[in-house]
């Protein structure tokens, strides 16, 4: 679905001082995987996500979305397929109500008026906010504002969602909220999921991980190629999951358990055994 060739970016246009906050980037994502970026502020993932839509150009290499070259000619066409929710959900809000901030992509698209309002409707109830149409958006919560721009974008039917540090802002039912949606997506497999994040827990819940620091790939692979990996983590200031720090401890102590639990699942799994 996607497919990054040599890819070279940086903020600074002076070429005698130049920075590379991107280096030598290759990466492929499939078709309907729900794929984690992970690393720490500043490693570069987050430049990833806007070179992907077209919001910054790469100084060396390509990018295919689709099968589409990213260039002037074909980056609307691209954006027309990529839905993207960002840190802060203040800074996709248009209109003066859900309905409307739902109703923007559709707006922009001419879908006829006649049209619209069961769409709206459709993907409101969707997220769970068909109660707030009639809601301003500045009057909602953190994981309710999340909730509605994952609505306007689920709207629009796009074949690639990027989550760019989306729960990030969240109280914790916010991020469970948040959390759950992505689970119903990555399970329909409707769409191409790309989370973007320094929360090694998403790693759980992919299908493919790809690390980064100070703008290189410095691993990639299934999540659990990605946890055989607990020094080099460590050695860039992430780390395993509590719940296989806990499994690993009862393996080696002799105490059969699956790897990977979620921790509720190793909570589940212990009281079995008690």
């Amino acid at each position: 679905m996607i497919e990054i060739k040599d890819l070279y970016f940086s903020y600074d246009n002076n070429d005698n001082t130049k920075k590379w906050t991107l280096e030598n980037i290759n990466l492929k994502i499939k078709k309907g995987s729900h794929t984690v970026i992970l690393g720490h502020n500043g490693s570069g993932k987050s430049t990833i996500a806007k070179l992907i839509i077209g919001l910054l150009e790469a100084k060396k290499g390509t990018i295919m979305v689709d099968g589409l070259l990213m260039n002037e000619e074909s980056v609307y066409d691209i954006r027309d397929k990529v839905g993207i929710v960002f840190q802060n959900p203040d800074n996709q809000f248009i209109g003066a109500s859900v309905q409307d901030d739902i109703a923007f992509g559709l707006e922009n698209k001419c879908v006829p008026s006649n049209e619209m309002m069961p769409i709206v409707k459709e993907y409101a109830q969707k997220v769970g906010m068909e109660e707030y149409l009639n809601h301003e958006p500045s009057r909602l919560s953190g994981g309710q504002k999340q909730r509605v721009a994952l609505a306007g974008i689920l709207a629009m039917h796009p074949d690639i969602m990027i989550f760019d540090e989306a729960t990030s802002m969240l109280d914790p039912t916010g991020v469970n909220e948040i959390n759950h949606l992505i689970d119903v997506l990555q399970e329909r497999k409707e769409v191409t999921i790309i989370s973007i994040t320094h929360d090694i827990d998403y790693v759980l819940k992919a299908d493919y991980v790809i690390v980064l620091e100070k703008g290189k790939i410095i691993m990639e692979g299934l999540p659990k190629d990605i946890f055989k990996e607990a020094k080099k983590l460590s050695a860039i200031g992430l780390d395993i999951p509590l719940a296989l720090k806990i499994s690993n401890s009862l393996q080696e102590k002799g105490i059969e358990i699956d790897d990977y639990l979620s921790m509720k699942e190793l909570e589940d799994k212990l009281c079995q055994l008690i």
